[in-house]
């Protein structure tokens, strides 16, 4: 599964949140279900905002969580995502 329209409309503002927590010193937890596909795929979407080339965010996450970011749908959709 990949972010949809609902999420999109949602996330200028719960990426604006996060980043302050992160830039306070706070810890942040992202989870799903399984805690691999959707999750990762929105760590790296943060990793983007922050300017991490897409490919990269990619590596970083699965370095941290062996599995992220799960199938090639969410793959592509990070590779893909353009902040706006």
């Amino acid at each position: 599964k990949i972010p949809d329209k609902e999420f999109f409309r949602n996330w200028g503002q719960v990426c604006l949140s996060l980043k302050l927590e992160l830039q306070r010193g706070n810890s942040i937890v992202l989870h799903c279900k399984g805690g691999i596909g959707r999750s990762g795929t929105v760590a790296a979407m943060l990793l983007i905002e922050y300017g991490e080339e897409n490919s990269v965010a990619i590596q970083h996450i699965r370095q941290k969580r062996q599995g992220a970011i799960e199938n090639q749908l969410q793959e592509d959709f990070v590779l893909n995502f353009i902040i706006k």
